[in-house]
């Protein structure tokens, strides 16, 4: 929803629910698919303006949610970030 050019409201609108859903603090039961589907994201994305969308909100997810999660959630969101280092846009 971010992507869409055309209505500049629903850009707003759909990046201020991202950002409110980012800083909720998930039952340790829904950790785990967040995890996986923000990696996914970062991973299989082909936009690159939905990468570098993600970041900010995974890094607000990640923070509220920290002691939540185990070392290996941990491992696979800084693998994924770290992996976006290596992206062929340099904007992500």
């Amino acid at each position: 929803m971010q992507d869409i050019s055309d209505d500049q409201d629903l850009q707003q609108l759909a990046t201020v629910i991202l950002l409110l859903m980012a800083r909720f603090m998930y039952p340790a039961s829904m950790v785990p698919t967040m995890v996986d589907l923000f990696c996914k994201v970062l991973k299989e994305s082909t936009s690159w303006h939905v990468r570098s969308n993600v970041l900010p909100v995974l890094q607000i997810f990640f923070y509220t949610n920290l002691f939540s999660m185990d070392v290996d959630m941990m491992v696979k969101v800084m693998n994924a970030v770290s992996s976006m280092l290596l992206d062929p846009q340099i904007e992500v």
